[in-house]
């Protein structure tokens, strides 16, 4: 074991020490091996031990979008675009974030995405039981905040993009937030009112789409 150790391309600055192995003495490896061998046995294990690691970390770390837009007020379109940006997000393996009420866009979309099997996570402006903010039951992590309009401000930050369906004053105040923070925003089919006061007046770099499917492409463009 030794020689091959030896021959090895992880050991080209080892000490020429040939003083009897530690993890021999301790019984750690076979016996007969010497202190050199130690430093290129304890390098591959590092080598082992920092891959596991990093396939642990990719495997978990799955990106957050966001959905958001109008609750009560918002269209049967913008509830049906809602549910197809929800399935888009569960089918490109990632987990789905939005205010988690059982309104509009945010119940649409998280009925999207459970329909495709993806994970979703509500962040709720009150207390439950609420009569005015029920939750979602395609819910699946509710976290309440009991902050009213000021989960908006959780919703952009924990996003690493943020699709816009419609338009009302808490969701403006979310893509004010995520301007300001850098995350990127998607706005499906906006007003020119809207575009304009994003992109001219707050000099935020956001993405528009046309259709579902052009918003998809531009996820895809965001998350690569």
């Amino acid at each position: 074991m030794s020689t091959s150790l030896k021959n090895s391309s992880l050991t080209p600055t080892y000490s020429l020490s040939r003083q009897p192995s530690k993890l021999a003495r301790t019984g750690a490896f076979l016996p007969g091996l010497t202190s050199r061998d130690d430093t290129a046995i304890l390098h591959l294990h590092s080598l082992k031990k920092q891959k596991s690691t990093k396939h642990l970390e990719d495997k978990m770390q799955k990106p957050i979008i966001g959905i958001m837009g109008p609750g009560r007020s918002a269209t049967q379109e913008e509830q049906a675009d809602a549910h197809a940006l929800g399935t888009i997000v569960a089918e490109l393996g990632c987990i789905l974030l939005t205010g988690g009420v059982a309104h509009g866009v945010m119940d649409a979309a998280c009925k999207g995405a459970r329909e495709r099997g993806g994970m979703t996570i509500g962040i709720l402006p009150h207390k439950l039981p609420s009569e005015t903010h029920p939750i979602s039951e395609y819910v699946d992590i509710p976290i309440i905040t009991t902050f009213g309009e000021g989960r908006n401000l959780i919703n952009a930050f924990s996003c690493k993009v943020i699709l816009v369906v419609g338009m009302c004053p808490g969701t403006a105040s979310e893509v004010c937030f995520a301007i300001k923070a850098g995350v990127p925003v998607i706005l499906l089919r906006p007003t020119d009112e809207a575009l304009n006061f994003f992109q001219k007046i707050l000099k935020g770099t956001v993405r528009t789409a046309r259709t579902p499917r052009d918003a998809r492409a531009a996820l895809q463009i965001e998350l690569s």
